[in-house]
């Protein structure tokens, strides 16, 4: 008897409907149907996040960003500045 078989099994009923749209998700994950129910099933167990936190986290990373290319920019500035002689 192969791992696999040794693993609990269930029958599944469910809707042709809803295995179209299964099998399609699979396809595009690369992934089997099984491994494709499985990941799903897991993800419903995490943690739900806020949409405003990740909205509030996202536009703290755009900032971010954008100030450290000023920075950078500063810097170069600066660095420009000392070299020139006087």
């Amino acid at each position: 008897m192969s791992d696999n078989q040794k693993e609990p099994q269930y029958k599944l009923r469910w809707s042709e409907e809803l295995r179209d749209k299964v099998v399609e998700s699979a396809k595009q994950h690369n992934r089997s149907i099984n491994a494709e129910i499985c990941t799903r099933l897991e993800n419903s167990f995490k943690p739900e996040t806020n949409p405003r936190e990740t909205f509030e986290f996202e536009a703290m990373e755009r900032i971010y960003k954008e100030q450290a290319k000023e920075l950078k920019l500063l810097r170069e500035m600066v660095e420009k500045l000392i070299e020139k002689p006087t």
